[in-house]
């Protein structure tokens, strides 16, 4: 049996209610701690398991109560806990982002490795039923030949003035970072390294962010695609709501998360190529499903347990975490994979 201990129980830790569940338990996995500054909220999500540890900071009590963390605190802190627990010899799955600077993360990997444990970065989309499928459907080049990936997520998340989510030093940036994070590592899941790219940002009317609350980013691939990223936490509406579609020589393959369904849109007839055309005549269901958002993080911790039992590398393993920031680092940097250009 695997013992779990979570530091944080915040809002974050409401998405992983779902670990009390039997099929984790039967896979040998029990949570025997909860850690939390605010007692009480550790208190109302330990209801969700049995009778796990209650603590306000991470004691010997906690590390002698587990085999493995989750470290689901601010983003400030995930340096500090995550070296402290993994030099206590506890594997570690840390929520995004592994850290805030390039240095604290190379430095918990070198921990990770020396120590031999698992660091597993909470990337969960990868885990997310509905990506599953439309990443097989676009290895199986069921679009053809991928010519444009374009990304959609459209939210309003608004905190408290003086919440830590609010700034910089203490979320690491701003929506790219702390959200989009997840959206370029996927971009980089489906098409590789980038070798050219751009970053707009802007606060204007998500004013409680320091740094932006609206992301546009567009990257350029090896093989000529292109991948586009919007992103807001400013959306008074929307229709996207998190949407994607893969542009490719037979087609637009689109996942819609509203629907949890994958179709493929397609003229119908190769005939007439050459035609000026703007819409599609045929549309074809290629998945459809009851996903629950739960799904994501059960598969998420199970791969985790499975990386940990059988020393097998994580899909979301530090060092890939690691490189989609040094991306977004650079486009913060310069505004682009080119120096020389500044978007403010």
């Amino acid at each position: 049996m695997i013992r779990l201990g979570i530091i944080g129980c915040g809002d974050i830790v409401n998405c992983y209610k779902g670990f009390s569940s039997e099929s984790l338990r039967a896979k040998g996995l029990e949570v025997t701690a909860l850690v939390d500054v605010n007692l009480e909220r550790a208190r109302k999500m330990a209801n969700y398991f049995a009778n796990p540890l209650l603590a306000t900071s991470l004691d010997e009590q906690v590390i002698a109560a587990t085999d493995a963390i989750l470290i689901a605190a601010p983003n400030h802190l995930h340096h500090y806990y995550g070296k402290r627990c993994l030099e206590a010899g506890k594997h570690v799955l840390m929520e995004k982002p592994l850290a805030l600077t390039q240095i604290e993360c190379e430095e918990l990997i070198a921990i990770s490795k020396r120590m031999n444990l698992v660091l597993m970065v909470a990337l969960c989309m990868r885990f997310h039923p509905l990506l599953q499928q439309f990443k097989s459907l676009l290895d199986k080049q069921q679009c053809g030949d991928l010519f444009q990936l374009s990304i959609w997520t459209e939210q309003h998340t608004e905190f408290p003035q003086d919440h830590w989510h609010n700034q910089q030093e203490t979320l690491g940036g701003g929506q790219l970072f702390s959200h989009g994070c997840h959206y370029i590592d996927l971009l980089m899941w489906f098409l590789g390294q980038p070798v050219e790219g751009f970053f707009l940002g802007t606060n204007k009317e998500t004013p409680w962010m320091e740094k932006e609350g609206t992301t546009n980013v567009c990257l350029k691939f090896p093989d000529n695609s292109l991948g586009y990223y919007f992103g807001t936490w400013g959306a008074r509406g929307t229709r996207n709501d998190y949407l994607m579609q893969a542009h490719g020589s037979k087609g637009m393959l689109e996942a819609d998360f509203n629907k949890s369904a994958i179709t493929l849109y397609s003229k119908g007839s190769t005939k007439d190529t050459k035609q000026f055309y703007t819409g599609f005549t045929k549309e074809e269901l290629l998945f459809k499903g009851e996903v629950d958002i739960s799904e994501m993080y059960h598969n998420e911790m199970l791969h985790f347990l499975t990386c940990i039992t059988t020393n097998q590398k994580p899909l979301t393993d530090a060092t890939v975490a690691l490189q989609s920031m040094q991306l977004i680092w650079r486009l913060y940097q310069n505004g682009s994979l080119q120096s020389g250009r500044e978007h403010t």
